[in-house]
């Protein structure tokens, strides 16, 4: 398999030689122009995202891009962003919706960790008081039934960083787990998230917004670990 790295490399040259093969004049033509406002969960913007933006720049250099993260939902009906990526599905309001693929989650730990403890004396990592109403913290709650996390953070990225420092086990997307050589455990437990693309449905006849919906729809497309086998919704 080809390492996550090379493949977001592969993938970010595939699509520059796509831009480079359109026609100059028609290029210039077609380029927009403005702010855009994108909210997305922390572990695809820095691993996904944020590599991906360079050839949307390249074919619209006058774009700009406000990226905001959080495991916070920002309110797309409020218009407080332009675009979402989300993994919860809206159940309301004007908006439209594509779904992305699915993100795999597991537990993981370090070898050093995993080498040197034993499974029933495993110490886990979660989120925090103000955050159990989200699907990983009810995820792992239910697993760890009455015990009781040794460390609660408040983002996925301090989860991460704690399990590279051996204090734990924690449940992390697969594809980000993999790519840092942690180690899977508790291999029947598993959760899947579904990703969505929301936006609010007026918002889509700006011609800025719509370019940069459907630079992350192929950003997406082109990548297999969220291809879950199930079909989009269609993005109207």
């Amino acid at each position: 398999m080809m390492p996550f790295k090379m493949l977001i490399r592969a993938w970010s040259k595939y699509f520059a030689a796509m831009i480079l093969a359109i026609n100059p004049v028609a290029q210039i033509h077609n380029q927009v122009e403005g702010l855009v406002r994108i909210a997305v969960p922390e572990n695809l913007a820095y691993t996904l995202v944020l590599p991906a933006l360079q050839t949307l720049y390249q074919q619209h250099p006058k774009l700009r891009i406000e990226l905001s993260t959080g495991v916070e939902i920002r309110n797309v009906h409020r218009r407080d962003v332009d675009l979402a990526i989300r993994t919860i599905q809206p159940e309301q309001g004007n908006v439209t919706i594509r779904r992305l693929g699915a993100l795999a989650f597991a537990f993981y730990g370090t070898p050093h960790y995993l080498q040197h403890s034993d499974e029933q004396d495993y110490a886990y990592i979660g989120w925090t008081e103000s955050q159990q109403d989200l699907q990983l913290a009810r995820f792992l709650k239910r697993f760890l039934k009455h015990k009781s996390c040794v460390l609660q953070c408040n983002t996925l990225s301090m989860q991460i960083h704690a399990v590279q420092q051996n204090l734990g086990i924690a449940i992390l997307p697969r594809f980000i787990a993999q790519q840092r050589d942690l180690l899977r455990v508790h291999p029947t437990q598993q959760l899947q998230q579904p990703i969505w693309l929301v936006a609010q449905s007026h918002v889509l006849s700006s011609q800025r917004v719509r370019t940069v919906a459907d630079h992350l729809i192929a950003l997406f497309s082109e990548m297999t670990m969220f291809n879950d086998g199930i079909g989009f919704d269609n993005m109207q």
